[in-house]
């Protein structure tokens, strides 16, 4: 698995510093961790997710927000038009040079499948606090997928096919970068996280290799 850190542009720093201080009308405070790696995804990454399969997948950042968001082909929050940015002919052109290989090589190859297999389900643009529930605990629900992905536990069931828990842990004891949510001891999200990917095992709804959607058309 890829990993790489954006192109200098500072989104894995971020992730990994665990602890931020915010200033609200003057006055400092410490965030919760948890809140802080939440808040850090919603504010660095920019995303198109499918509401209807709750999957989605890295659009580029900058990139996408300089050749999709500021000629409004995209809205955030939105739904997206996947012909309108299939037709965005700057996106998917990237400069044939070494600092442009994540996007020519990983994110658009991605985007590019996402958007076909699920261009007639809702899709929206925008960060995780664009199409994440307000349940502290919805991003279980979901799954990332293409470009350094976020481990999680649906990754784990439908892409990997992993059936047990000690299959996680190797796997994630073996990784650069460890998923934000693995070594926090609040609000029990790591053993939420283990309930998730054993009921998913149990209830044999997973699709290993491939992520297929039977939503409604839109």
């Amino acid at each position: 698995m890829a990993n790489h850190i954006l192109n200098g542009l500072g989104a894995a720093p971020i992730l990994a510093q665990g602890f931020i201080n915010g200033k609200r009308k003057g006055r400092q405070r410490t965030a919760h961790p948890k809140e802080n790696a939440m808040q850090s995804l919603a504010t660095v990454n920019i995303y198109f997710a499918c509401t209807d399969c709750r999957v989605y997948v890295d659009a580029g950042y900058r990139w996408a927000s300089w050749w999709l968001e500021e000629p409004r082909i995209v809205k955030r929050g939105n739904p997206v038009s996947v012909e309108a940015v299939f037709s965005a002919r700057e996106y998917w052109s990237p400069s044939n040079t070494d600092s442009a290989d994540w996007l020519r090589k990983e994110v658009l190859p991605s985007v590019r499948r996402f958007l076909a297999e699920h261009r007639r389900h809702r899709i929206v643009f925008g960060n995780t606090a664009d199409f994440l529930s307000s349940d502290e605990d919805g991003f279980l629900d979901w799954m990332q997928v293409g470009f350094s992905p976020l481990l999680l536990p649906r990754y784990f069931v439908e892409l990997l096919g992993f059936q047990t828990w000690d299959q996680v842990s190797s796997f994630i004891a073996r990784q650069d970068n460890t998923p934000w949510w693995w070594m926090l001891e609040w609000d029990n999200i790591h053993d939420k996280a283990r309930n998730k990917f054993q009921k998913l095992v149990e209830s044999r709804t997973a699709r290993p290799k491939s992520v297929h959607c039977k939503a409604r058309a839109h």
